[in-house]
């Protein structure tokens, strides 16, 4: 995300073709040709980050209107597959309690969540779809327990061209955020 500078959240990992059908790669926002990712819950709804959808001056949301001008591509874990299908998103809708800003120019880490409500069905088997059971944004993780993130975000934190044709995924030990801190001496937590 070029526009955002600070943001970045997970760079690198290996690509991983079929492995995670549910992702989906968020491409058109607001008329604008954009990367953020996603995950299919349902049949008609996909989870992102609710940062992903501030505007350009950061002081509100970026429009879904008119039909087609935010759009996801599902289906497909190469962006230039023949399988990737484009459906249109018709609504978002934003974690009531997302701040924009938590300290002068940045957003708020905390409930950065919004939901993404496609024009139509995305196709997919309920057994594709991530296990999804009275979601309240927790999960009971041991700090050693391994997560998988999977996205399509860039692979060099330093070059903002490095987005990757291809899904990727990255293994990463759960940490508290004390031992996340005390591993990256130059992190500022906003809020």
């Amino acid at each position: 995300w070029p526009r955002r500078e600070g943001l970045q959240r997970i760079i690198g990992g290996s690509e991983e073709l079929s492995a995670y059908p549910w992702v989906v790669r968020i491409y058109k926002i607001g008329g604008e040709s954009y990367l953020c990712s996603g995950s299919l819950i349902s049949s008609h709804f996909v989870m992102t980050a609710a940062h992903c959808i501030i505007n350009e001056a950061m002081t509100g949301w970026l429009s879904m209107e008119p039909l087609g001008s935010t759009a996801v591509h599902v289906g497909c874990s190469e962006w230039l597959s023949p399988t990737c299908r484009s459906i249109n998103v018709t609504r978002a809708v934003v974690h009531p309690c997302y701040t924009l800003y938590a300290n002068g120019d940045q957003p708020d880490d905390h409930d950065d969540i919004a939901l993404l409500e496609l024009e139509h069905d995305a196709g997919f088997p309920t057994e594709m779809l991530p296990y999804v059971d009275n979601l309240n944004g927790t999960a009971d993780l041991a700090d050693s327990d391994t997560v998988t993130l999977a996205g399509f975000g860039l692979t060099n934190a330093s070059d903002p061209s490095s987005i990757p044709l291809n899904l990727m995924a990255v293994s990463v030990p759960k940490a508290s955020r004390a031992a996340c801190e005390a591993a990256n001496p130059t992190y500022v937590e906003y809020g």
